[in-house]
């Protein structure tokens, strides 16, 4: 039986790590972009570096300020995706998530 199965409460986010990579791997085609989305997911490995491993600790702060970080990462894909003839637009293809990555939804 999966853990998903046994624990249906538990969520399956993926790493960070793998929709990093991608960015990193273009960054020197698009450095403002690019800058800007690793600044963000920095702050999310920051805030997980100082939670440490106090499991209490880290769902405090992924619920005070992982969240905040996370709705910054939205708009800024919806901010990127929408500005008319960028180069993110005209070349995707390094931003498409594989199959069990990290995909920022809009609610």
């Amino acid at each position: 039986e999966s853990v998903a199965k046994a624990y249906p409460e538990i969520r399956l986010v993926q790493c960070w790590v793998h929709a990093r990579r991608n960015f990193v791997e273009c960054e020197n085609a698009f450095p403002v972009e690019c800058g800007q989305i690793l600044r963000l997911i920095g702050k999310l490995y920051e805030i997980e570096k100082r939670a440490g491993d106090d499991l209490e600790e880290r769902r405090r702060l992924r619920d005070e300020e992982s969240r905040k970080v996370l709705a910054e990462i939205q708009n800024w894909v919806f901010e990127v995706r929408s500005l008319p003839g960028t180069a993110l637009l005209q070349h995707r293809q390094p931003f498409r998530q594989p199959p069990g990555h990290p995909v920022v939804a809009r609610a």
